[in-house]
Order: structure tokens, then C-alpha cells, then sequence
């Protein structure tokens, strides 16, 4: 026992798990002291606190922290095996008991009752003694002896049993497996424009082909209306329908772009005429007017023709735009395996990227409104959502993006009443937060099987070159926080 430690106790230290003050010394002719002493005793044991506990007797710290420092007339102490032999008889396990008196500076005395070899809870009083029942049981909390609850009971088991960590390895995911080799990947899987330019030739070359007799007699329709009423009428009258100039020009430039020629009647419609047919209703517009196009079945072929030639056009520009943008940035996909044997619940992961690296959802490329049916037909799981097979499970977390469902508009989603671009907000699912270095994207795992294996929740888009990434983990199972690195090859 250290004598100048007790002595720091005495001077500076408060009550709390491992010590406790007592002004005067138990009064061992008493059997309700006894029985305090045994309460104390039983207490400390008990206590979450490691190493040894005491006793010290001949001080007492007030409630306004002030402390009345008196000794003890070591007269008033019994021997050391008293103590011991009241403890032995009384509780179990076994606990051992020391006395030692220690002296300060100012010649004051005072007992110092060691409680050690206590590392085998709970403790117990085995028999009745006095007003204590035979089982009886308390515990150190702070500076009080408190009741034992299930809970402390579950706490002093779990530590004699401790519970066995968990053991996570975060892996690359390539063509659906788990892979130690983590990559960024570029988009590889967008149409091919090659093929686009040839449907669009085999159009166009359609329409350049393409022979009406019927042209248009601007002659045959008159009206015999007066001046006044020429004015209300006219927008009624059927007007010779035309190629808008903005699609002829559209068109002529794809055709200087191929070194393709264009006859001199390929906008001409026959005797196509368009005529107001009503109005109707539009979410945006309100009430707006509907035409119909009347003529002969080969002129309103070759408008069709025209009409998909230019809508062709302008989804692949719009594809190329989207295409030279997404070339910019990659994704990595990443799954996280359990493979310490062992369930675990509330896994919290952090991932580090350099932000000069890092692609927010925000910063993902907006498509144009012509290509998104295609890209949410055929694009966007692909380019969110990693890939996996059957031997992997898919994310089961804590949502923290916004779904469709409960946004009314966010930029770059929301394009008009009938288009909405299906992504990344719907399959990426990071909470992200940055700081001078790093995008911190985060997500909460609820849990996870002895060997399974999870993929993250979204692809991860990335810029440029990166070389590598830093992680932590904390989970139920885990002591301590997990962190490490992960190295990204070429």
C-alpha cells in the first residue's frame, strides 16, 4: 500500500467508485456497524472500478465539498484479521481485507482498509447477518451504494464473459464478386454512338429518297370571308404545314457534319395543312391549343420521318453532352464483410476522399430532358447502385437522402410533369459532410450476419486520380473504433 497515495486521497481526492471517507471508525461492538461495514465492503467490491478499493477512516467530505480532516485514535481499530475473519464468514466470493494506519504531516492518524482481490463479481452476503438477508447485494455507483439492477448484474456478467469483437474488411466489388483490389471505373456502358450515327444516316437517307406528287396548291384553299372577319377566322383556317426553320437548320448542319447531301425537296410536306382543333388543358401552360395535321398518308409518313429524324438528332447531342461530362469522373464500388465470427448491429462507417476527388450528387451531370426516359430505362441502377451477386447481400441502413417521394424539386432531378431523372439521389445514400481535406461520407449499417458481406449504399464517383482512402468503423461489437486504409490501383 502506498502510504503518500492514501495520504493524496486524504488531502485532495473525493468519494467515487474505489474510495469511500468515514469520519469515524466502525464500532466494532455495534452489530449494526458490522453490518455497514459488510454493506460497504460488498459495495466497493462490487464496483465497475478496477484495481484496489478503500476504505479510509478519519476524514469526511462535506456536501459543499469542503472536508473535515480529524484522524483516528487507533485505539479504536481491531486487528487487521477481524476484519478479515467478519468478510470471510459473511461474503463470497472471497474478497481479501488489509488494515494499515498512516500518518500525515500534522501527526494525525488514520485507517486505511484495503479491499482487494475483487476481481471475481458480484458479491454476496452468503448468510443472513443482523438486519441483512442472506443474498443480499449492493454496488458502488459514484459516491453512493446503490441497488443492483438487471442491468449492472448483465454488466458484471459481460465482463467476466467479455463478448468477442467483431472483425470488418471493406473489399473492391468487380463484375458482382468481393475483390482486394479496389479501382475506379469509368462509365463504359452508355450507348453506342457509332451505331446512333448510322440510324441516323439510314433516316435521313429515308427522307432524301423519299417522292410526293401531291405538292401543296397554295391556290385550292380560299375562303370567302370579308375583311373584318378575316381576322377572328384566320387562326381557325388550315395553314400548309412546314418544317420549322430551327429543324431544317438542325438537320442541314448534321448533314455537313456526315458530308451528306440533301435534296432540294427533302422539307417539302405535299399538301400536309395543319388546323386548330380545340383547346386543352396543360398542368404548366394552362389552357392551350391543339392542332391536327391533315393530308395524304405518304406526306404524313414523311413528316414522321422528319419528325423522329430531328428528335434523334437532338437525344444525341444531348448524349454527347452527357457522355463528355461523365467522362470526367469514375466510381468505386465497396462492400464491407464480417469475418469475425460474430453478429454485430449499428456499424457506423466513415469513409475519407481527398475533396478535390470526390463527386457530390449535387455536382452529377444533368441530363437533358430528351434522354431521360433512356437513361432511368436502361442507365441509371447501373450508374449508382453497385453491382453484385447472389452471395452478397444489399444495403440494409439508415436512409439519409431525400427519396421522390417526400422532395418536391430538387435541381437537376425534377425536369418537367412528365420527366424525372431517376438518380443518384434515389441509390446513393451518404450523409456527407467535408471538412478542409475530405469529403466524410458516412452511413449507419442496423446489421450484419457472422460472414456476410454488404455492399455500400451507392457507388462512390470520384475525379481524377486517387491513391487511396482512410475508413473508420464503430459498431455494438467494437471496444474501440476501427480505422485503417484503402489503397486504389489503376
Amino acid at each position: 500500500m502506498d502510504n503518500d497515495l492514501m495520504l493524496k486521497y486524504i488531502e485532495n481526492e473525493y468519494e467515487n467508485e474505489f474510495l469511500d471517507f468515514k469520519l469515524k471508525p466502525y464500532n466494532w461492538q455495534s452489530q449494526n456497524a458490522k453490518s455497514d461495514f459488510l454493506t460497504d465492503v460488498i459495495s466497493l467490491a462490487n464496483s465497475s472500478s478496477e484495481g484496489d478499493k478503500y476504505i479510509i477512516l478519519g476524514v469526511k467530505v462535506k456536501n459543499n465539498g469542503t472536508r473535515e480532516i480529524k484522524g483516528i485514535n487507533s485505539n479504536d481499530l481491531v486487528d487487521s484479521a477481524e476484519y478479515q475473519q467478519l468478510v470471510t464468514e459473511n461474503i463470497e466470493p472471497t474478497i481479501s481485507i488489509e488494515l494499515k494506519i498512516v500518518t500525515n504531516s500534522q501527526g494525525l492518524n488514520f485507517g486505511i482498509i484495503r479491499i482487494f482481490n475483487c476481481n471475481n463479481r458480484p458479491y454476496l452476503l452468503k448468510k443472513k447477518y443482523e438486519n441483512l438477508e442472506s443474498g443480499f447485494i449492493k454496488v458502488r455507483k459514484g459516491s453512493r451504494n446503490s441497488n443492483v439492477s438487471r442491468y449492472i448484474l448483465d454488466e458484471i456478467y459481460n465482463s467476466k464473459n467479455p463478448k468477442k469483437e467483431s472483425v470488418f474488411k471493406i473489399s473492391g466489388l468487380m463484375d458482382g464478386k468481393t475483390t482486394d483490389v479496389v479501382k475506379v471505373v469509368k462509365y463504359d456502358f452508355f450507348p453506342n454512338m457509332e451505331t446512333r450515327k448510322n440510324k441516323l444516316i439510314n433516316i435521313f437517307n429515308k427522307v432524301n429518297k423519299f417522292k410526293i406528287d401531291d405538292i401543296v396548291d397554295q391556290e385550292e384553299t380560299k375562303f370567302n370571308l370579308t375583311d373584318e372577319k378575316k381576322s377572328f377566322y384566320s387562326a381557325f383556317l388550315p395553314t400548309a404545314l412546314k418544317i420549322e426553320e430551327s429543324v431544317q437548320k438542325q438537320i442541314e448542319s448534321f448533314a455537313k457534319v456526315f458530308k451528306l447531301k440533301i435534296s432540294n425537296t427533302f422539307f417539302d410536306l405535299g399538301n400536309l395543312v395543319s388546323q386548330l382543333n380545340g383547346m386543352k388543358s396543360n398542368s404548366i401552360l394552362g389552357i392551350v391549343p391543339e392542332y391536327k395535321i391533315s393530308g395524304s398518308k405518304k406526306s404524313k409518313e414523311k413528316y414522321d420521318l422528319i419528325e423522329e429524324l430531328n428528335e434523334k438528332i437532338m437525344s444525341t447531342i444531348s448524349w454527347l453532352k452527357f457522355l463528355e461530362e461523365t467522362e470526367k469522373f469514375g466510381f468505386i464500388e465497396l462492400a464491407i464483410t464480417e469475418i469475425g465470427n460474430i453478429s454485430d448491429e449499428e456499424i457506423e462507417v466513415s469513409i475519407k476522399i481527398p475533396k478535390s476527388n470526390y463527386v457530390s450528387e449535387d455536382a452529377f451531370p444533368e441530363p437533358a430532358d430528351d434522354i431521360i426516359a433512356e437513361l432511368n430505362e436502361k442507365y441509371t441502377e447501373k450508374m449508382f447502385k453497385p453491382y453484385y451477386l447472389e452471395d452478397i447481400s444489399d444495403f440494409r441502413g439508415t436512409p439519409s437522402s431525400p427519396s421522390y417521394s417526400n422532395i418536391s424539386s430538387i435541381s437537376g432531378l425534377v425536369k418537367n410533369d412528365n420527366e424525372i431523372f431517376d438518380g443518384p439521389y434515389n441509390y446513393i445514400d451518404y450523409d456527407v459532410n467535408y471538412n478542409n481535406e475530405f469529403a466524410i461520407l458516412s452511413f449507419t449499417i442496423k446489421n450484419i450476419k457472422e460472414k456476410e458481406t454488404m455492399i455500400f449504399p451507392g457507388k462512390i464517383l470520384i475525379r481524377g486520380e486517387v491513391n487511396q482512402l482512410k475508413y473508420s468503423i464503430i459498431s455494438k461489437n467494437l471496444k474501440t473504433k476501427v480505422t485503417g486504409t484503402i489503397n486504389v490501383g489503376k
